[in-house]
């Protein structure tokens, strides 16, 4: 069984990751930020995160890069949903790819692809 870190810091967005990567059959811990992430990876020791993207994105490209960082052979998967004033969505997945996630993710997120997305033979 797979221990996946959720940092998200909506409630509702780290609920719904929750409940479908639960239904999957994998085990979570949830945070609300990359420095609880970090603060809390000795207690859980997760296999993968999962990450909502955090605006302005370039905080989450930060905070991906300070996960990578920390955790370097821990996959990162991102999930984003929106656009920013100068750049598409499509351009801001790739961006967070650049900064260090291993897979990202349009929202809403399919829950088939997402569970998939966090087993060790997609990683």
């Amino acid at each position: 069984m797979t221990l996946v870190m959720i940092i998200a810091e909506d409630p509702q967005v780290s609920l719904s990751f929750a409940i479908f990567l639960e239904a999957g059959g994998h085990s979570i811990c949830r945070t609300r930020n990359v420095q609880e992430a970090i603060e809390h990876f000795d207690h859980y020791h997760p296999d993968v995160f999962v990450t909502d993207l955090p605006t302005p994105v370039e905080n989450g490209f930060n905070s991906i890069k300070e996960l990578k960082a920390s955790h370097p052979d821990i996959p990162i998967i991102v999930a984003y949903n929106g656009e920013d004033a100068s750049h598409t969505t499509p351009a801001i997945l790739e961006m967070a790819l650049a900064a260090g996630a291993d897979k990202a993710f349009a929202k809403p997120v399919d829950p088939v692809a997402m569970n998939a997305a966090v087993e060790p033979e997609a990683r």
